[in-house]
């Protein structure tokens, strides 16, 4: 292997300083070696601006560095330094480079690779997804993720073997079309990512037979596909389809994962109501993202006490009816979008107990009456955000809440009285966007 470093673009280098060629490798910053052994066993080159071609290899050669007038050279070459082969090698990271060229078959040597990060090389070219599976055999984690280039392009390879891959993360690479139903075969997956890509159909029944029942992280995002298995595999934390064409209802499966933490079906057009098992996910979901879709129906009881939710967005669906009321017991919540649906109900007082919240929409939707109540008490004390946009509020805005807000929209309402509260200074806003219809 080559490559040119600026010596001085990233710190990892300054400790690459050498008085011969046989210094001892394990003393770099990124070179991991063995406490018992002393051979290098990892070696860590992400993000170091490193740039030029990857050459062949012998398996016995070793890794060592030199300076020259254009800086900092890597070399893997023949050395009688026994403790720097990259034969041994179990951890190979080249993430966030400028190498270019073909990935060599040479990378095939490395019998004892378990984890390879090759991600953000928009220049390096891999012959065969397959073939570098199939031949790192005790490869565990494949990183390739955001590599522009025409040989991660196609249809993803049949996957006619079993692999004691973990982690395959082909996030926005060019790779199209259909699912191979042999990637089932991959039975050992725990994380699959292989959004941003142009992946059409259904998902293969595959995904959740028998051999995935360890499958935790599922990202399918931004490409085309129009279905879902019917059951989700059985222990998915992280459940992230948005942004695609999926048709179909949330498949009551769905409520005998126990332990998600992430939801995000966004920007798809899923239909139908709400399963109320949404809320046994109170003590593990952190996040649900439905926004963008075609649901309807009431919104069932999201949170049970102790829920540990953070984020909720079901903005821009049909929904109608009121809040649940159980949004009291989100605690923890941060975020709550409810823009863009048909809800009808009064201000939301109750939700100023939430001590976390800071992002409160309402904007688009049939609610009405005053803002606050006397009766009420809306702190929210961390609100950042508050938009009312096209609803039908009326009355006087509450400004000795305002006060503690650092953002607040108000579009197109039918607010009376506000003569008296526009010459309130209002320190720390950074946005104060008000249409007066009436005076």
């Amino acid at each position: 292997m080559l490559a040119l470093i600026d010596p001085f673009a990233h710190p990892k280098t300054r400790s690459w300083k050498l008085e011969g060629v046989n210094e001892d490798c394990c003393s770099w910053e990124g070179v991991e070696c063995n406490e018992d052994t002393g051979h290098m066993i990892g070696l860590d080159l992400s993000s170091s601006c490193l740039y030029g071609s990857i050459l062949p290899w012998s398996p016995t050669a070793a890794f060592y560095a030199l300076f020259n007038f254009k800086g900092l050279i890597l070399l893997i070459t023949t050395s009688t330094s026994p403790r720097c082969r990259l034969s041994r090698l179990t951890y190979l990271n080249l993430s966030n480079s400028l190498f270019s060229g073909n990935i060599p078959s040479k990378f095939s040597d490395l019998s004892k690779l378990t984890s390879l990060d090759l991600s953000y090389n928009s220049r390096l070219h891999l012959r065969s997804l397959k073939d570098l599976v199939q031949n790192l055999t005790g490869l565990k984690d494949l990183r390739l993720r955001v590599t522009f280039n025409e040989d991660l392009a196609g249809s993803l390879p049949e996957f006619y073997f079993s692999s004691p891959l973990k982690i395959l993360w082909l996030w926005d690479t060019a790779f199209s079309g259909k699912l191979p139903a042999s990637i089932g075969n991959l039975d050992s997956l725990k994380e699959l990512y292989i959004g941003v890509g142009n992946f059409w159909g259904s998902t293969p029944p595959s995904i959740v037979n028998f051999p995935w029942l360890q499958l935790q992280i599922l990202d399918l995002r931004f490409n085309k596909l129009q279905a879902l298995p019917q059951i989700p595999p059985p222990a998915t934390t992280v459940y992230l389809v948005a942004n695609n064409m999926i048709q179909e209802q949330i498949p009551s499966q769905i409520c005998s994962l126990s332990s998600l933490y992430s939801i995000d079906l966004s920007n798809n057009k899923f239909r139908g109501i709400l399963p109320d098992c949404l809320r046994n996910f109170s003590s593990s979901l952190s996040i649900l993202n439905l926004r963008g879709n075609i649901f309807h129906g009431v919104i069932p009881q999201l949170c049970a006490k102790g829920s540990i939710i953070k984020m909720t967005d079901l903005s821009q669906n049909q929904f109608t009816g009121i809040l649940p009321r159980s949004l009291s017991n989100c605690g923890m919540l941060e975020i709550l979008n409810l823009g863009s649906n048909q809800l009808k109900d009064v201000f939301p007082s109750w939700l100023g107990t939430l001590p976390e919240l800071s992002v409160l929409i309402l904007r688009h939707n049939g609610f009405h009456g005053v803002v606050g109540s006397p009766t009420t008490m809306f702190e929210a004390p961390k609100l950042h955000i508050l938009d009312l946009s096209a609803t039908k509020f009326t009355g006087k805005l509450p400004f000795k809440y305002f006060r503690n807000w650092k953002f607040v929209k108000d579009d197109t309402n039918n607010f009376t009285q506000m003569r008296a509260f526009r010459l309130i200074p209002l320190a720390g806003f950074s946005c104060m966007n008000i249409t007066l219809t009436q005076w």
